[in-house]
């Protein structure tokens, strides 16, 4: 090869693979064809250096599949229709090599022979893969060097000569709105970034590693890359945008989902470009019960996904009112009993409800229920401690056969129970040992099959329990207890109790039922709280969180510490999956988290602890233990307990808690601004990155608002979340017209009451109209929506009304198109009230559209009103649609369309 012009210098690179990953987002008058200019506001946004690459394109004289290639001192990149391959040698070899070259020279200089044999270099390649990428993808040079390369071969045919050369190298429309750039950074070595404009999606962009053995993310946020040759490191993504003429720092991070592929994590950015405001309201709220003779808590709740029925359980002291009659019992059985219930919420904003059926379950002692589940069977299934000698293993026609019995052990208890949908048969085994079991979780497998979580005391499970895996042994007061037991009650699988010198409870569990792994969190005060394959492999402070994966054959994968800061104090209490179930978002209660390793530095929302006893934390973290992000929520004073925590279709994380701070943050058109009693509770939206408080509101009431265990009170469910909140105030915030709005007990006694949330709100006057056909290549005429408004609920406290707050945002719009109905794609700067032809273009295949209210993607399913349908007429070889042929000019289209009528 030769080169002519030669008026610049080849800058020497060193580090061919290391890339920094920035993203333009929200760029304004971004257009969405592309185009061999970059515009303007683009080009303001982007870095340029002085360093050169020389991309050269190909004439012939490389393989037809690479397009453009660039040579580097330590290896190439071949520009691909797939992407970007590149090639690098050990430096080591290199280096290796170079010494070799010399030692031969002076071995020649003398006189003498080199024998030495060669130093062989070894090389590495893959390639940055763009999976599911458009296939309207295009591949484009930038900056043209006056440089150009001749290639001479033997063979005349083969020399190729002036091949072009460029500095950069774009990837047009990888996704829709999106672009790739590779170009030199700072430092010479090969960079690319992610031009993402209005409309883009982000879970479309999800980028592969083909060829690296392991991609790992590090605590900073940087990707390390295993390869044959040794690991390279990928710095952590940074993102801006141009707000008001000024680069904007946008918050991003890796996610690292499998199968060496990553995606981007994207904090918030500016609402008035690409961002819409996200409300959520109060829809429907009643008390469960509201006349007990004793303290009545709300434990869990769960929402049924086939027809929307709401299940809840409770315990009272003594007696209640709103058991239903006929209802499997109706009598009180102990001092401390379990109630289930079953509702209907209103099908319309100020309807009140319906309560199927709610009935007692227990024996003499005391029953607690704590958390419950539904299985692939559509039973509900529930767990607590009893210390009833007589507690119900039967009842009913519906179920039938042995159990396992453990009623005559001392203390507490363990009882898991089914009961069915009609709330007329239920089945229990019990099961506990010498001393004392606490149950806090269970979670169900797709066979059915239970697993459950708490502590123990007892020191003769193994005996009681032979060939399970149980162990005599107890290490502290309180150990660690798991088991599984089959759908039918009758027979364990494993157990396992274990722990270290102190207290170990486990409080929280969730299990991925395609592979069967359980994931448990709890809080140890053991300083030799067993480990296995650990992030972290010491206590924290004088008590830290764990959390552990397990095989579902109950043998241990990992098991690690989440430490406090020192001397501090941290209980994981709640905890659920991302949709992926690659990824924990777990939470609880910390007076400091071990920073930086469990405590994020920046791009968090809260890292600065708040004050008082505790504050709230939310996290997240891969499920191979590669921590993601840490966040803080709190305030001056207490937050005194996590109920529930829960993650929508979009990852965003939903808490209900209790606090007595007076200054808990809470957002924009909040249902409730202040703390109006000792302890309130309080219902918050983070964003997935946890770098956004979407959503915050106090609620309660005049008198204390607490309960101190339970962390399953919380479900999402159709773009609706349930709450089931217990409180001594008689006046917190209901909705008119619901099934029970007063509280007949006096402020001493707590009462259970049942919450549902809207994201976004109910809607009314929300239609679209438009449906129509179209011929292949044709434009679609204006599809209209109608302006619709938020339906809120009139509010009582205790029997006085009062409008809703204000919920401070305008209705906003996001138009999207899809070809199955199933998913969805944003038309970018389609966010106006009617979607017009000229946002869509020619279609050529049947497509679906709908307008998104509010920031959520979410639609009711069955909201068929929201949905218009444009039908594509195809046109083959032959003319039968003459209006067809006329609005093509006369000409036939060259793709015939599916979706015809």
């Amino acid at each position: 090869m030769t080169k002519t012009n030669s008026t610049h210098k080849k800058s020497n690179i060193l580090q061919l693979a290391v890339a920094a990953v920035l993203m333009t987002l929200g760029l304004q008058n971004a257009v969405a064809q592309q185009s061999s200019e970059i515009s303007a506001d683009v080009k303001s946004l982007l870095e340029f250096y002085e360093k050169q690459i020389y991309f050269t394109e190909n004439k012939g004289q490389w393989s037809s599949d690479i397009h453009y290639r660039a040579e580097f001192p330590l290896g190439q990149a071949l520009a691909t229709s797939e992407g970007m391959l590149v090639g690098t040698y050990d430096s080591a070899g290199i280096s290796a090599r170079f010494d070799q070259g010399m030692r031969e020279e002076e071995a020649i200089r003398q006189g003498g022979f080199f024998n030495e044999p060669k130093v062989k270099v070894k090389g590495h390649g893959w390639m940055l893969k763009f999976v599911n990428s458009s296939p309207s993808m295009t591949i484009e040079s930038k900056s043209k060097h006056k440089d150009v390369f001749n290639y001479f071969s033997s063979e005349a045919l083969k020399s190729k000569t002036d091949a072009a050369n460029y500095q950069e190298v774009w990837y047009h429309n990888v996704y829709t709105n999106v672009d790739v750039r590779y170009y030199p950074s700072a430092e010479g070595s090969l960079e690319y970034d992610m031009i993402c404009k209005p409309g883009f999606n982000k879970d479309n962009i999800v980028l592969q590693f083909d060829g690296i053995s392991k991609v790992t993310k590090q605590s900073d946020g940087s990707l390390v890359l295993e390869t044959s040759i040794g690991d390279m490191t990928l710095p952590a993504p940074v993102a801006y945008q141009k707000v008001k003429g000024e680069k904007k720092a946008v918050t991003s991070q890796y996610i690292v989902t499998g199968n060496n592929t990553i995606k981007f994590e994207i904090g918030a950015f500016d609402a008035a470009q690409t961002l819409i405001i996200d409300p959520i309201a109060l829809r429907w709220a009643t008390w469960i019960n509201s006349g007990s003779s004793g303290d009545n808590h709300g434990h869990c709740i769960w929402v049924d996904p086939a027809d929307g029925a709401i299940y809840v359980v409770a315990r009272v002291v003594g007696t209640t009112n709103n058991i239903t009659t006929g209802a499997f019992d109706e009598s009180a059985n102990g001092n401390l009993e379990t109630i289930i219930g079953k509702y209907l919420e209103p099908s319309t904003i100020g309807g009140s409800g319906t309560r199927v059926w709610q009935t007692y379950i227990g024996g003499s002692g005391d029953d607690n229920p704590y958390a419950m589940e539904q299985g692939p069977d559509g039973n509900l299934y529930v767990t607590g401690y009893t210390t009833s000698s007589n507690f119900p293993l039967l009842g009913g026609t519906a179920f039938s056969g042995s159990s396992i019995d453990q009623r005559s052990q001392a203390g507490q208890n363990i009882f898991i129970m089914k009961i069915n949908k009609t709330g007329t048969s239920i089945k229990s085994s019990v099961i506990g040992g010498g001393g004392s079991e606490g149950s806090y979780d269970l979670r169900i497998n797709s066979a059915g099959d239970v697993i459950i979580c708490g502590n123990t005391s007892s020191t003769n499970l193994a005996t009681l329990y032979s060939g399970s895996g149980a162990s005599n042994t107890n290490n502290g007061g309180s150990d660690v207890f798991l088991f599984k037991i089959n759908q039918n009650l009758s027979a364990l699988s494993w157990m396992k109790n274990y722990g270290g010198s102190g207290n170990d409870v486990a409080t929280i569990m969730v299990q991925n039922s395609s592979t069967g792994d359980v994931f448990v969190g709890g809080y140890t005060l053991s300083s030799n709280f067993p480990t296995t394959n650990p992030r972290q492999s010491a206590l924290g402070g004088t008590e830290s969180g764990f959390i552990q994966k397990l095989k579902s054959n109950g043998t241990t994968a990992w098991s690690s510490y989440f430490k406090s800061a020192s001397s501090k104090t941290t209980r994981i209490l709640c905890m659920e999956f991302n949709t992926l179930k690659n990824r924990l978002y777990f939470g609880g209660i910390t007076s400091g988290l071990e920073s930086p390793s469990n405590l994020s530095a920046s791009g968090v929302y809260d890292n600065s602890y708040n004050g008082g006893t505790n504050d709230f934390f939310a996290a997240s973290m891969d499920t191979n233990q590669t921590f993601v992000a840490s966040t803080y929520i709190g305030g001056a004073l207490n937050e005194v307990n996590m109920m529930g925590l829960n993650t929508d279709l979009n990852n965003d994380v939903y808490i209900f808690a209790y606090t007595n701070s007076n200054d808990f943050p809470t957002t924009a058109g909040a249902l409730q601004s202040s703390n109006l009693g000792s302890n309130d509770k309080v219902f918050l939206k983070l964003s997935s990155g946890l770098n956004s408080l979407l959503s915050s509101t106090y609620y309660g009431g005049a008198a204390d608002d607490y309960d101190p265990v339970g962390e399953r009170g919380i479900k999402f469910s159709n773009c609706r979340i349930y709450t089931i909140v217990t409180s001594r105030s008689n006046n917190i915030p209901l909705t008119q017209g619901a099934l029970t709005t007063t509280k007949s007990s006096s402020t001493s006694i707590y009462e259970p009451g049942l919450v549902v949330w809207a994201n976004p709100p109910d809607l009314s006057n929300n239609t679209l109209t438009g449906n129509q056909e179209v011929c292949a290549g044709g434009t679609p005429t204006t599809i209209i929506g109608s302006v619709p408004s938020y339906i809120l609920p009139t509010i009582t406290r205790n029997g006085t009304t009062s409008s809703y707050p204000s919920l401070g945002v305008s209705i906003t719009y996001q138009w999207q198109s899809s070809t199955d109905s199933i998913n969805w794609t944003s038309i970018s700067g389609a966010t106006g009230q009617n979607l017009l032809g000229s946002q869509v273009g020619p279609l050529f295949t049947k497509t679906f559209f709908r307008r998104v209210i509010g920031g959520d993607a979410c639609v009711i399913e069955g909201s068929t009103d929201q949905i218009v349908v444009v039908k594509v007429i195809g046109i083959t070889g032959t003319v039968t649609n003459a209006s067809c042929f006329n609005a093509n000019n006369g000409s036939i289209a060259a793709v015939a369309a599916n979706g015809t009528a």
